[in-house]
């Protein structure tokens, strides 16, 4: 993993997985709709640079941003809609490079799972994307 761009569905959820890795040492921040401006770009200039290899995110990160070279997507919380988990998930393996996106399924998601496996395929999920479902 060079650089993970791990996606919470709330601010809330972005904050507390934040300050639960950095307790823990590991060199990672937030991005979502409350942080300011000025550490938006800072943030991502960081991670653009890979000077930070994780950062957490809400879906505003998930659309309309150039950030190169990701090689990891993990879906910390499923997202709400398919296109959401199409926007999410493009952002690695982007320009001819190689990137997986993994998703965390709990029990409650299994509506969700099933809507984006049949908008992308199952097989695709499963062997392209390294999708894993406890189905």
């Amino acid at each position: 993993m060079t650089r993970a761009l791990v996606f919470r569905r709330t601010k809330i959820g972005v904050d507390r997985l934040v300050g639960y890795l950095q307790r823990r040492g590991y060199n990672v921040q937030a991005l979502h709709g409350d942080v300011s401006q000025r550490d938006r770009n800072a943030v991502l200039s960081r991670f653009r640079a890979g000077n930070l290899r994780v950062l957490v995110a809400t879906n505003v990160a998930a659309r309309g941003l150039d950030i190169p070279s990701v090689s990891h997507v993990i879906n910390y919380d499923i997202p709400d809609t398919v296109e959401d988990y199409i926007h999410r998930i493009g952002r690695t393996a982007r320009m001819g490079h190689e990137g997986t996106a993994i998703t965390f399924v709990s029990e409650w998601d299994f509506d969700m799972l099933d809507l984006i496996q049949a908008h992308v395929g199952e097989h695709l999920m499963m062997r392209r994307l390294k999708f894993y479902s406890p189905r």
